[in-house]
């Protein structure tokens, strides 16, 4: 299988500190990943606790990602121009019994407004 999708990877990295000497989060510009797949991700609607006074939308995506590519647990992806969050671990379904047809990473991505 050929990956046939491009998006964008924005690597996680603590910038400077603050005031206080804590890390600042910062994120590297995007450089192009090639992944399989994007596919929409089951609802995310109970994923936050829901408050009276704020209408959130929550909307998740699937990256499918060939395996060795070099993720972190807070990375952020561009994906046709909008922005979105890393969910978690990579899931790595490289070592299962079919890794010789496509062993690949599932990555898990959600993106808030409100």
């Amino acid at each position: 299988m050929t990956p046939r999708y491009t998006v964008g990877h924005r690597v996680y990295t603590e910038g400077a500190t603050d005031d206080l000497g804590n890390p600042r989060e910062g994120w590297a510009d995007p450089v192009p990943l090639k992944v399989f797949a994007i596919a929409p991700t089951a609802s995310l609607a109970d994923a936050e606790p829901a408050l009276p006074s704020r209408d959130a939308v929550i909307t998740g995506l699937t990256l499918y990602v060939p395996r060795g590519a070099q993720l972190g647990p807070h990375d952020r992806f561009v994906i046709d121009g909008e922005e979105w969050e890393q969910e978690g671990d990579v899931g790595d379904y490289s070592r299962g019994p079919f890794t010789n047809a496509v062993g690949h990473l599932v990555v898990y991505l959600k993106r808030k407004e409100g």
